[in-house]
């Protein structure tokens, strides 16, 4: 009726289509099969979310030991999915605060306040610095800041980060010189092997191993003393995670994670 066209001929008990009848009902037939495909894919999609955990992690940070307990919990349950996306300080705590990220293993700066967050302290452990093989300083078992005067600080940081890495850094060693911030790894090794510089790394990476024929790595010191760094696991609040953190799937994750990460 709402058509206002003859889809059915009625004849002696019988029942045909007509044209128009004939390309209504193959047509019907499409639109009910896309949304039986929409309803399949959005509940797979759903599925998916609820079984996928992102994990940021601190550039640099541990990555054998990050990797080998994802890979672990990976191995041993099923139903399982864990994305480690890695990044700095302040794009990590960003993508927390707007939930695109449901953990975040990272430095801790003092002068910060992550009370927003849940907090558990995960390491205390030395900051690192790599040097040119061909500086004089290589020759040393380690790096004191007061060693560090007349060189210049490479720091890898995103453009929207350099501000308060470069402020983070000075505060943290005592440091007055020139920091430069190259866009990435190998422009930074590059600069480090043609000025005399230094690049603060939060661990001595089996990475940075690949170039120890012209990269030299050291711990820092200060007064004699090494310098340590902060690290904490941070994840929202289960108020301000309410609507993620309900899947049954998440919370396991979140508790194997905080299990292995905080007993290991």
């Amino acid at each position: 009726d709402e058509l206002g066209v003859e889809l059915i001929r009625r004849s002696n008990r019988r029942f045909q289509l007509t044209s128009a009848g004939e390309y209504f009902y193959a047509q019907s037939r499409k639109i009910m099969q896309e949304v039986n495909t929409i309803k399949n894919t959005v509940k797979q999609i759903e599925q998916h979310e609820q079984g996928l955990f992102r994990l940021g992690c601190l550039n640099g940070y541990n990555v054998i030991h990050v990797c080998t307990v994802v890979n672990d919990i990976l191995g041993s349950y099923e139903n399982t999915n864990i994305e480690i996306f890695w990044g700095e300080h302040d794009e990590l705590l960003d993508k927390l605060e707007q939930q695109e990220l449901d953990m975040v293993l990272c430095d801790i700066y003092p002068e910060e306040d992550y009370e927003k967050f849940e907090q558990h302290s995960l390491s205390e452990e030395p900051l690192w610095a790599a040097i040119s093989v061909r500086s004089s300083l290589a020759q040393e078992d380690y790096l004191d800041v007061a060693q560090l005067d007349g060189l210049q600080c490479v720091l890898l940081a995103a453009p929207k980060d350099r501000d308060s890495k470069e402020k983070y850094y000075k505060r943290l060693l005592g440091f007055f010189g020139n920091c430069v911030t190259p866009p990435h790894l190998f422009i930074a090794l590059s600069y480090l092997i043609n000025n005399p510089a230094f690049m603060p790394m939060h661990s001595k990476d089996v990475v940075m191993e690949s170039y120890r024929s012209f990269i030299k790595v050291l711990p820092l010191q200060k007064n004699n003393e090494p310098i340590l760094v902060q690290y904490a696991i941070l994840y929202n609040t289960n108020e301000a995670n309410h609507n993620k953190m309900e899947s049954s799937n998440q919370n396991r994750i979140q508790r194997l994670l905080l299990d292995k990460l905080l007993s290991d």
